[in-house]
């Protein structure tokens, strides 16, 4: 393995190993990171493998590191000496859309070559979920669409693409919630040619695409597994998935023989926050349930089932994970503002002090393993109980967080590499090796993003310069985006996709802290001086 300032980037991995120990190689290699050359050595009189005879090997050679300086010996007589290149690698994203865009242009940047799987209709929803930068712009080696072919033709597809062009395949990810399992078949049809590429067993795609599934595995997930470090107690909210009223009301009344309910309702299979309402009688529960079934998500998908689960009490939680082989990583832990009315007001980055931090993600790490997710990204949600203090599972689904990307920079600044980074070091065995396993015990500073509310409907007549300008100086801003323009009609904020932008905040002083995301958040609030200028539809 390299060593700190070395010029090495390692030696044949064979040689390394205890179980080459003693045998008689004819040659040992070693490359040079910096000339990207490679050079082999002669292991005269087959001499049994020692690390000292490696080392002897090593020292004395054009290039010979520090870390071998005291070991001595006459220089190894180079046979050949040619130019090293490592075949050039493609990553496949499954719709890129959102936080998949920003992947895709992260990927490519770090020299990948992006070869793009859409699958998924285009909704002006997606569309506007897409990153202004990377919308039209993203730079695909191909693309591959999805659309009425099966994993097995897309694979057969890519092979001939990277064949022609050299290429190897590195990985296989998805861009969107609703993309995983496709991600998952492809990876299983391309196996053949590309037996490294990892995903997760297509057989149990059902529990990371379905809410209702995934929240039942966990269930079961709990009870076969006694209460340990691994399992502390994993617990799933009551829930009833139907495609109609009558068997949603057969539950409730067995679920709650009196009148009093408190659910919340939402589509079996869509993301953003789309379609979810809190429900306190039979009658809003039922006009819920009616507004779901048979209508278009936010995915472009036709909902054919509504779920229905208990309302938890209590503070909510995001872990942002990457997998690989079963082991999981942190790659952020947040902490959402979330009001009765359910809608995310804000999101606050967390370090591993929180008191709940190490709940939190050891009940996410067992909830990964319930849902049989071992690779690629995650995206958990909970509550903590604040009578008991235990964790509850929201949902868990095998997608990046959202809202195109634009928390990443918050992560990058105050914690480290966020969850779309860590994923491409994940796809090498040592860069996952690398990742840290939890959120860091301190943060470099505090970091926040505002959601910019809209609390009117109506024509959007004017965007106020001026308190615009306002949230530009504060001590903490780090950015800010707007998804709506003047002249367009605007309803009040009830999902991710009725935003009206959002802000990014981080300074070293909680207090400043406070006092900026006060402010973002009173101006979106105000009917006169504020940030929206909002005039009633005739």
């Amino acid at each position: 393995r390299q060593q700190p300032g070395s010029p090495w980037t390692g030696t044949s991995s064979s040689c390394w190993s205890q179980r080459t120990l003693g045998r008689s190689p004819c040659c040992l290699f070693a490359a040079d990171a910096a000339t990207r050359t490679m050079a082999s050595f002669p292991n005269k009189g087959n001499k049994p493998l020692s690390a000292a005879l490696l080392r002897r090997r090593l020292d004395g050679s054009g290039w010979a590191p520090v870390a071998w300086d005291r070991f001595g010996g006459p220089p190894p007589r180079i046979t050949r000496c040619y130019p090293f290149k490592a075949k050039r690698k493609a990553i496949v994203v499954v719709d890129a859309c959102s936080t998949g865009a920003s992947l895709a242009g992260d990927a490519a940047a770090r020299g990948y070559e992006i070869v793009h799987v859409p699958s998924l209709p285009q909704t002006p929803e997606l569309a506007a979920a897409t990153p202004e930068e990377f919308s039209g712009r993203l730079p695909w080696l191909a693309e591959i669409s999805a659309d009425g072919r099966d994993a097995a033709t897309v694979a057969a597809r890519l092979e001939e693409l990277l064949a022609a062009h050299g290429l190897g395949l590195a990985a296989v990810l998805p861009g969107a919630a609703a993309s995983a399992e496709l991600a998952d078949r492809l990876v299983e049809s391309v196996r053949a040619w590309a037996p490294r590429v990892r995903g997760n067993a297509p057989a149990t795609a059902e529990r990371r695409r379905s809410k209702w599934a995934a929240l039942e595995a966990v269930r079961a997930y709990g009870l076969k597994h006694p209460r340990s470090p691994r399992t502390p107690g994993v617990r799933a909210p009551r829930q009833c998935c139907a495609a109609a009223w009558e068997p949603v009301q057969a539950w409730l009344a067995e679920t709650w023989p009196t009148a009093d309910i408190d659910v919340v309702v939402k589509p079996a299979a869509s993301a953003g926050g789309d379609g979810v309402t809190r429900c306190r009688s039979y009658d809003d529960a039922r006009r819920a349930v009616d507004a779901i079934l048979g209508k278009t998500n936010a995915l472009g998908a036709t909902n054919d089932e509504a779920l229905v689960q208990e309302y938890l009490h209590g503070a909510e939680y995001v872990v942002d994970g990457v997998s690989r082989k079963g082991r999981h990583k942190v790659a952020a832990l947040w902490k959402r503002d979330v009001r009765d009315d359910l809608v995310t007001r804000g999101l606050e980055l967390v370090s591993n002090a929180d008191p709940y931090a190490d709940a939190v993600t050891a009940f996410a790490a067992s909830v990964l393993d319930a849902i049989d997710l071992a690779n690629g990204p995650s995206h958990v949600c909970v509550k903590v109980d604040p009578a008991t203090d235990l964790v509850w599972l929201l949902s868990a689904r095998a997608r990046f967080h959202g809202l195109d990307g634009f928390w990443r920079t918050v992560v990058e600044e105050c914690a480290g590499p966020d969850q779309v980074g860590a994923a491409l070091e994940g796809i090498r065995a040592e860069g996952f090796h690398l990742l840290p396993p939890t959120a860091p015990e301190t943060l470099r500073c505090q970091g926040r993003v505002r959601f910019l509310l809209i609390h009117a409907q109506g024509s959007l007549e004017s965007i106020d310069a001026d308190v615009t300008h306002e949230i530009c100086q504060l001590a903490s801003y780090r950015g800010h985006e707007l998804f709506v323009e003047a002249g367009q009609a605007v309803v009040p904020t009830v999902d991710g996709f009725t935003y009206g932008g959002c802000v990014r905040l981080a300074h070293a002083d909680l207090g400043q802290l406070e006092s900026d995301d006060a402010f973002v958040e009173a101006v979106c609030r105000e009917p006169d001086g504020g940030l929206w200028k909002i005039v009633a539809l005739p």
